[in-house]
């Protein structure tokens, strides 16, 4: 069974989906677009978004987060 997960983006709270979904776009983007070398193209959502729960993307890197997204 999986619980619902988001992200917290200043004050607001943004769900995803299910934590399986989740998991499963991070692989795909992976697989797919990293040649199964997780982080080695997209390092900020692959590993600072996916890996830190507690505070995510930090600031400084918002920029190169924002241009990452819009690559995948």
């Amino acid at each position: 069974m999986s619980n619902n997960v988001g992200f917290l983006v200043r004050n607001y709270w943004v769900e995803f989906g299910s934590s399986d979904a989740l998991y499963s776009w991070f692989s795909t983007i992976c697989y797919r677009l990293e040649d199964s070398k997780w982080g080695s193209r997209f390092p900020i959502v692959m590993k600072d978004l996916y890996y830190d729960e507690e505070y995510g993307v930090p600031y400084e890197k918002v920029e190169q987060f924002r241009e990452e997204l819009e690559t995948i």
